[in-house]
């Protein structure tokens, strides 16, 4: 009679082999040692089983037959049961598990489309409600960008944004990250702890319009909306920190970046500044590459980070006109035995479009 194992069964097991590498070699540890043990002692445990058979066992010669006394018969039936449970247990509790996780990923897809149809719909808003040719006038009062870039290439951005509404009210504003595929992948916002601000410091309410590993849009909405009558502009504060952002950085020697602004007057004051951990002996070194703005500066500065003093550039654009700003970073290594520097290239880059 040939038995079949059910192909869950046969899942399972294999299933529970592939993620249990630990616990399968600590099982055959176990064994070896176990074996190893009853080797070492195959006398003493030679002589507790022939002593156990002696008391277990009823053996009449004359009629040649051997019998099991009533507790060694228990204690065999006791140990089946256990092993039969055992392995009943095992196996339901797989086929559970199994079950688990085949129903965690359908709860997965149906979350993620449910998402991706909610950024749909706020695209198909946006776009109805302010098609291109009908966007409302908004000036960037200033700007303000400051990137800290760890050791470990991981880099926190706090992005610091003054708008005014110029004709119609502003209701909402575009905010989109994207890095490099060097960078490590973030599924959602959240992972980033992605944070909107207002000036006072309370959460400000935003929709994610596009998610995807490496880029990301959101839709920061204004409650109230921003007129055209107020005097101060509002200010938005956000700030995320994505894994290994810099990859590139630390793996090529090279990092291009850009920025892209919407305004329909000039900005009073554009500001980008970027650091380094210090401790590793590494230093940036930047370098602009596009023509001179008229009072642009680019200079080496020092920030405070808890106890230590970051070191890192601020390049800074007052009354910013429309264009593009470029540099030119170089990312230098200390070499300890040679007491010298090995530079390699950084390209950092910065669009503002001012229509």
């Amino acid at each position: 009679m040939k038995i079949k194992i059910p192909e869950v069964v046969k899942k399972a097991v294999k299933d529970w082999l592939k993620n249990h590498p630990v616990i399968i070699l600590l099982g055959i540890g176990f064994f070896v040692s176990t074996v190893a043990g009853i080797i070492r002692n195959y006398e003493f445990l030679g002589d507790r089983v022939h002593r156990l058979l002696v008391f277990g066992l009823l053996i009449e010669w004359n009629k040649q037959t051997v019998q099991l006394k009533w507790w060694l018969s228990l204690i065999l039936l006791v140990m089946a049961c256990l092993f039969v449970y055992a392995v009943v247990f095992w196996i339901r509790s797989e086929l559970f598990r199994s079950e688990y996780k085949e129903d965690i990923q359908k709860q997965g897809e149906v979350a993620n489309k449910t998402l991706q149809g909610m950024m749909e719909a706020v695209a198909r808003i946006k776009t109805y409600l302010f098609p291109r040719n009908r966007w409302p006038a908004v000036r960037v009062v200033s700007m303000r960008y400051q990137i800290f870039i760890s050791n470990n290439f991981d880099a926190q951005v706090i992005c610091e944004f003054a708008i005014k509404a110029l004709r119609d009210p502003l209701h909402f504003w575009e905010f989109e990250v994207w890095v490099e595929p060097e960078a490590d992948p973030a599924f959602l916002l959240d992972c980033l702890e992605f944070k909107v601000r207002d000036a006072t410091g309370h959460p400000q309410t935003y929709l994610p319009c596009m998610e995807s590993e490496r880029r990301k849009k959101v839709m920061i909405y204004f409650l109230p909306q921003v007129e055209s009558a107020e005097a101060d502009p509002r200010t938005l504060s956000i700030s995320y920190r994505w894994p290994r952002m810099f990859g590139r950085l630390d793996k090529r020697g090279q990092e291009y970046w850009q920025w892209y602004q919407v305004s329909d007057e000039n900005a009073q004051s554009l500001k980008f500044e970027f650091y380094l951990e210090p401790g590793a002996g590494r230093a940036l070194k930047c370098e602009c590459v596009t023509p001179e703005r008229p009072k642009e500066s680019l200079q080496e500065s020092t920030i405070s980070r808890g106890s230590a003093r970051w070191p890192g550039w601020i390049y800074e654009v007052p009354d910013a006109a429309p264009g593009e700003i470029r540099g030119l970073t170089d990312h230098q290594e200390a070499l300890t035995r040679t007491r010298r520097t090995a530079p390699i290239q950084f390209l950092f880059a910065g669009h503002c479009l001012l229509p």
